[in-house]
């Protein structure tokens, strides 16, 4: 499974704040039992994420010692460089009492770590902001694997919530600290994590590879704009560009629909026509109206099964074929065909009685061969054409 990368914006609770000395750090000012993720069901791009009890308390380990940066998130997404590091989180426990701001009863479970942030590696404004609770949000970044398998909440404070899926194997990376903007929903988080910005990584739009780089980019650009309308410009591109890609995503539907209909279209025709041509080699007899008068000459020479179905199938119901019998007008002939009666008795006419001979030596009758079937049609094509 793919691991993700995200971030998750919180509020700082500066109500407790001590200070004291590291010997590599120097003066070092601490941000105590910040609440930093919680179990919730929070609202996502792909959906709605739940962060179970179970998950949470095996990411909390994760957290201790991990790096925090002030201001904004590494343009990277993960801090890679050591001008970024500006403190750290430490002490991270996991919690089974933290309290619930509906009911106000502490039932609610969730991680709190302490913030340290390195005095000498910020700003003093930054940090003074940060104490008074100026620039009191955060944001936590952390890789997670999806279990897309939706469901109900079993119990706890959001017992009966639905969800799409379940953030597991969650892995922090790092805190950014003295942000302008977050999202989370503050009685829910101290120093916590849910109201969930777009991710940082992988996750190209409008010319930026992420979020983070459009954030500098267009920083770096436009130095008097605020963090907050920079996100704001950001937040708008990357809007624009997720309409575009579920535009995109009902056209293509709409398209393979369209072809998955036309491939059913021509297989049903092609169908249709197989089944014609077969029916053609077995069944030609189907296709000719016997019953007229230019098309009765070619029924009379017929094999005897040929005439016996087109009697059968009731496609010349005044012919006689079959049994040895003709139609009225006609006549068996020696040859076993069946012929005119009038040209036998025009014949008989013109001889004489000196000139009577047996019939078979003296009569003109056109000896007819029986006719193959294809040949047949061919002569009614004719016949129809007026060739």
């Amino acid at each position: 499974m793919t691991a993700t990368y995200c971030v998750d914006e919180i509020t700082l609770d500066s109500d407790r704040i001590t200070e004291k000395k590291d010997p590599f750090w120097g003066d070092v000012t601490v941000f105590h039992d910040v609440v930093i993720a919680s179990e919730i069901v929070q609202p996502y791009l792909d959906g709605l994420a739940y962060k179970s009890r179970g998950e949470l308390e095996a990411y909390t380990p994760t957290v201790d010692g991990r790096w925090v940066m002030t201001g904004k998130h590494p343009d990277d997404g993960i801090i890679s460089d050591r001008s970024q590091i500006h403190g750290r989180t430490v002490n991270p426990r996991y919690c089974k009492n933290l309290i619930d701001p509906k009911t106000l009863r502490p039932n609610r479970h969730g991680v709190r770590a302490d913030v340290e942030i390195f005095n000498d590696r910020i700003s003093a404004d930054m940090l003074e902001n940060m104490v008074k609770g100026v620039k009191k949000d955060v944001s936590i970044g952390f890789f997670f694997t999806k279990d897309a398998n939706a469901g109900v909440v079993a119990d706890g404070v959001f017992k009966g919530t639905q969800y799409d899926y379940i953030q597991t194997n969650m892995f922090h990376d790092h805190l950014a600290a003295g942000i302008d903007q977050g999202r989370c929903p503050s009685p829910y988080c101290g120093l916590g994590a849910d109201a969930v910005k777009q991710r940082l990584t992988g996750d190209p739009f409008a010319g930026f590879s992420n979020f983070a780089e459009c954030e500098s980019k267009i920083r770096d650009e436009n130095p008097d704009l605020t963090d907050e309308q920079v996100a704001a410009i950001c937040g708008k591109l990357k809007s624009e560009h997720e309409d575009d890609i579920v535009e995109d995503t009902l056209l293509s539907d709409l398209k393979n629909k369209i072809h998955e209909l036309l491939r059913d279209e021509i297989e049903s025709i092609k169908g249709e026509k197989l089944g014609k041509k077969e029916e053609n080699v077995g069944d030609w007899w189907r296709r000719i109206e016997w019953g007229t008068d230019e098309n009765r000459p070619i029924f009379n020479n017929l094999t005897g099964d040929v005439q016996t179905l087109i009697i059968e199938a009731g496609l010349c119901p005044d012919c006689k074929g079959g049994d040895g019998e003709c139609e009225e007008g006609y006549h068996m002939s020696e040859e076993g065909e069946c012929v005119p009666d009038e040209e036998e008795e025009e014949e008989m006419e013109d001889m004489s009685p000196e000139e009577e001979t047996p019939v078979e030596e003296t009569v003109d009758v056109k000896v007819k061969t029986k006719t193959d079937p294809y040949d047949v049609l061919a002569r009614f094509d004719a016949l129809k054409n007026g060739v």
